[in-house]
């Protein structure tokens, strides 16, 4: 049986007044909040519904080089790590409490905490890029307007582009020693 948003909300809300009721501050909107929060991944979970986006970086590639392309180096702490002259399209996947995937149909909004930092562009084909922009670290947030998912990105410096030589002032040599 799948249960319709307001459903969800409504029986969510009298689970939060009931045990807001047995609180020491009744009412209270935060512990409200939280019981909500809990509820609804509760009722994910018994309904296999999906729960978090997973965002994950596709291929980097060098920006206007599509053909020079590198798997993406992700820390072992899950942060994704491009040059400021590489892009990467956002993959999404939806999962359960577990971490399975499971079918959501849902448009996915993004945005980016610092856009100096890091670019979200249309490809023109339905998805979206992370381009770099400047140096830096930011985060990627996606949502299809009930669940949500987040990818941290550092910009670091890519490699040289141009070597520029300028020349000095000129002086005489000096007059060598003799002996």
């Amino acid at each position: 049986m799948a249960f319709t948003e307001t459903e969800r909300t409504s029986a969510a809300q009298c689970v939060a007044q009931m045990f807001a009721l047995r609180a020491w501050s009744p009412g209270d909107p935060a512990l409200q909040q939280e019981i909500i929060d809990l509820f609804n991944t509760f009722l994910m979970l018994i309904s296999g519904q999906a729960y978090q986006l997973v965002i994950k970086p596709g291929l980097v590639h060098v920006q206007g080089h599509p053909e020079k392309v590198r798997d993406p180096v992700i820390t072992p702490g899950g942060v994704v790590q491009i040059h400021d002259d590489e892009q990467f399209p956002l993959q999404v996947q939806a999962v359960d409490t577990k971490g399975f995937p499971v079918d959501d149909l849902s448009a996915v909004t993004f945005s980016v905490d610092d856009p100096s930092i890091l670019a979200l562009v249309d490809d023109g084909a339905g998805g979206t890029n992370a381009v770099a922009g400047n140096p830096g670290s930011t985060v990627i947030h996606g949502s299809d307007g009930v669940i949500s998912g987040s990818l941290a990105v550092d910009v670091t410096p890519g490699g040289i582009a141009a070597l520029s030589i300028t020349a000095g002032a000129v002086t005489k040599q000096p007059t060598p020693a003799g002996p």
